[in-house]
Order: C-alpha cells, then structure tokens, then sequence
C-alpha cells in the first residue's frame, strides 16, 4: 500500500520505505485484532506474538529514520 502523503521537504527513498514499513505493519497489526477482543488476545499465544512482531518492526523501522524525516512529522515525537 502506498499511503505516504508528500512531505515538506525532499524525502529520501529509505525513508519513505521505512515509513511505508510502519504504515504497513501497523495496518497488519490491527488486521490481526480485528473482531478480536482482549480476551482473545489474552488466550492466545499466536496472536500475540503477530501483534508483538508488527510492533517491533514498527519500532525497528522507526529507529532507522533520518532526523530531518522526524522533525518533519512532530506528531510522532514519542515514536522515534
């Protein structure tokens, strides 16, 4: 999916491809908690380990971020 609104300033091609990463695994990651309810999540292993896979590649692709990509999206401050 290609959900990146265009940034303010010229975005490098790794960053895009990180942020695409996010939105991605994040898309993933609710998918999987669709219909489900915390005692679903509480009861299975697997799914826990889905969700908990999409969020670390959520955070290692935030980690690899530029700092000009960063400043650029203020919302996500506690992310980065």
């Amino acid at each position: 999916m290609q959900w990146l609104p265009q940034p303010s300033f010229n975005m490098s091609a790794s960053d895009r491809e990180r942020l695409q990463h996010m939105l991605d695994a994040a898309i993933e990651a609710l998918s999987f908690l669709e219909g489900k309810t915390q005692d679903d999540l509480n009861q299975s292993r697997v799914l826990a380990l889905a969700i908990t896979r999409e969020i670390e590649i959520i955070g290692e692709a935030a980690s690899r971020v530029s700092a000009e990509c960063r400043a650029s999206f203020p919302g996500f401050r506690g992310l980065w």
